[in-house]
């Protein structure tokens, strides 16, 4: 076997064509990691559905991870970004350090967007709730309605109202179990769409292709005539 010269290690195309006589030709070592790797047999069903069904979420909302939260669990991750952004702004010498003209610029620029983004957070306090509420009903309704329309219009107001949105930490998306559910409706109402518009699609080809059951008529001699659509010349046979 041909190993890489620097390494000395087998290229993945080498890899793929082993064999298990091939890997018993190993040292015990190989062999040992090598009986070690996990099997079929090793992966339970309810697990596979379950890591397929959080591929499947993900994938609904356009990201690789998803982490999904509940409404108490959210009000905890806002309370814990409020005060890691009010102690960032403290050690950056709070809103009294724009004071200083010797300031330097990137700091200044840091502080003006945290005191932004503080107030943008203190401003919506009264409002934001009843947004949250009204969004929760919208996509509570849209669920049961089950339509592409509905759903996106509830999806869209439940960002809105911060329901679901970028995370930072994760680099993906999180998203309140809720917004999960519309978002996994709404896919399975496109499904839904492209199976019915194939399906009209090939009625359509198949009026397309009318044939004739019956003939036109007779002549005297009882030679019946027919006339098949999409014939050249309009004919008649």
């Amino acid at each position: 076997r041909k190993a890489n010269e620097a390494s000395q290690a087998l290229t993945n195309e080498e890899i793929d064509t082993l064999t298990e006589e091939d890997i018993l030709d190993f040292d015990d070592d190989i062999r040992a990691d090598y009986e070690a790797l996990p099997g079929p047999e090793s992966f339970k069903k309810a697990e596979v559905l379950a890591r397929v069904s959080k591929i499947q979420e993900a994938a609904a909302f356009e990201t690789e991870l998803l982490t999904v939260v509940s409404m108490e669990e959210l009000h905890e991750r806002e309370k814990a970004t409020f005060e890691a952004m009010e102690t960032e702004l403290e050690e950056l010498g709070g809103e009294d350090a724009l004071l200083d003209p010797n300031l330097d610029r990137s700091t200044v620029r840091a502080i003006e967007k945290l005191r932004r983004e503080l107030g943008r957070i203190k401003s919506s306090e009264d409002i934001l709730p009843l947004q949250r509420e009204a969004a929760l009903e919208n996509l509570k309704e849209a669920i049961s309605d089950g339509t592409i329309k509905s759903l996106r219009s509830a999806i869209r107001v439940a960002k809105t109202a911060r329901l679901f949105g970028p995370d930072m930490a994760t680099n993906g998306v999180w998203a309140l179990d809720v917004v999960r559910d519309a978002h996994m409706e709404l896919e399975n109402a496109k499904q839904i769409k492209r199976v019915a518009d194939a399906r009209k699609e090939l009625i359509s080809k198949l009026n397309k292709c009318f044939i004739r059951t019956e003939p036109l008529g007779t002549d005297r001699f009882g030679n019946r005539f027919w006339h098949f659509e999409n014939t050249d010349n309009c004919q008649i046979w």
